[in-house]
């Protein structure tokens, strides 16, 4: 029996394990495209659904949270605006939250509003889609068997 228990253990931690990494592969292509993480972070952590990163911005440092678990995945759309197609999904306040640093740590986030971007808390999440919207969405599905979200009908 003890045997039993070892090796379900054993698969149990290399499944999670495998899931986890599943899902740090899909996040790296959804936000950074073919170059991954290098594209758009300075730093990443992912602890079970929830994305920390930081990017630099028009002279500023972003510190960047998606909680996915705050996701209504049903609202999961492209857009275009200006020839640029974008990923958005609603959600939970809290779904994102960006706060903003100048080069001498002072908190800046108000101004990102210049630039389009909802700082602090917000129920969405909107960034460009750097590559072909039929490999982004495989991505994405890798994303929502992990991360189940927000149940809705709509």
């Amino acid at each position: 029996m003890k045997k039993i228990f070892y090796i379900l253990s054993i698969l149990f931690l290399l499944i999670g394990s495998a899931n986890s990494k599943n899902l740090e592969n899909a996040l790296e292509f959804m936000l950074g495209g073919d170059g991954g993480w290098q594209n758009v972070a300075t730093y990443h952590e992912i602890k079970k659904c929830t994305l920390l990163y930081g990017q630099s911005y028009m002279g500023m440092k972003l510190n960047v949270k998606y909680d996915f678990n705050k996701a209504i995945w049903n609202s999961a759309e492209a857009i275009e605006h200006n020839g640029q197609i974008y990923f958005r999904v609603d959600g939970k306040n809290g779904l994102q939250n960006v706060v903003a640093f100048d080069e001498n740590g002072n908190d800046v986030t108000d101004a990102l509003f210049f630039f389009g971007i909802a700082g602090g808390d917000s129920t969405q999440i909107q960034f460009p889609i750097l590559v072909d919207i039929e490999r982004f969405e495989v991505a994405l599905k890798d994303v929502k068997k992990k991360c189940k979200g927000i149940k809705s009908n709509y």
